[in-house]
């Protein structure tokens, strides 16, 4: 009620029903629409390290606007729209994720904290060609992956003289160091 009294609870028990492998790679995935994509507005008002995770939704026309995204401490999800149909003018992110932004400024404090399942592991990406490749080549990135999912034909940088070099320079180190 208005002063805080809990009126009614009801019981309830937590049963596990999707692989703990999928929930991360989605819960990576929204983090990422949020550092990168159409989420990233909202990181001139909150701070990086919340970790933000959600995704934006514009429909046909400009006729709704829509956010839903979570921090470690408050999900909440904004349409913008009208009530006639007619076009509301505004994207998902220009419409719904700002007033989502509003609020988790007043009120979220929790990071989005993810652990890696053991399903899942990291896998070097080369950005131009979307194959192999590990951490020596230039311009890679770690991708999560459900173990065995990922990329198995080598990106060109990893056959170069070069990068065999470097691997056999850090193998060396490791082994005699």
């Amino acid at each position: 009620d208005q002063q805080g009294t809990l009126l009614q609870r009801y019981p309830y028990t937590i049963k596990q029903t999707l692989e703990p492998s999928a929930t991360y790679l989605t819960n990576k995935i929204l983090q990422e629409v949020m550092r990168e994509g159409t989420g990233r507005s909202a990181y001139q008002q909150l701070p990086r390290d919340l970790q933000l995770a959600g995704k934006t939704g514009t429909t046909n026309d400009l006729k709704d606007s829509w956010f839903a995204g979570y921090t470690g401490d408050y999900l909440a999800v904004f349409w913008v729209g009208r009530d006639d149909n007619k076009p509301a003018g505004v994207t998902g992110a220009s419409g719904a994720l700002k007033l989502w932004t509003a609020l988790m400024k007043q009120v979220a404090t929790q990071p989005v904290l993810l652990s890696m399942p053991d399903g899942v592991e990291l896998v070097w990406i080369d950005e131009l060609t979307g194959l192999k490749a590990n951490e020596l080549c230039e311009g890679v990135v770690a991708y999560p992956f459900i173990r065995g999912s990922g990329p198995t034909e080598n990106a060109p940088c990893v056959e170069t003289t070069v990068n065999k070099a470097k691997v056999w320079l850090n193998d060396f180190i490791e082994d005699n160091f």
